[in-house]
């Protein structure tokens, strides 16, 4: 289950009690970009940088730095 169930209910229980999330939106985009940038280098063969603020600023996305 790679811990997702346990990730979830903690979203959900700092939902409840007007809590922060205990995972920011940053920290998914970063996971998101980082899995992506993992596939592209391998479909690739490469070795392939990331810089998440570029690849979001690219994209539109504007988050607040935490």
């Amino acid at each position: 289950q790679k811990g997702s169930h346990a990730q979830m209910a903690a979203f959900v229980q700092a939902l409840r009690q007007g809590q922060p999330a205990p995972v920011s939106v940053r920290d998914g985009a970063r996971a998101t970009v980082g899995c992506l940038r993992m596939l592209a280098s391998a479909q690739q063969n490469a070795v392939l940088t990331m810089n998440l603020d570029q690849v979001l600023s690219q994209a539109g996305v504007i988050l607040q730095a935490e």
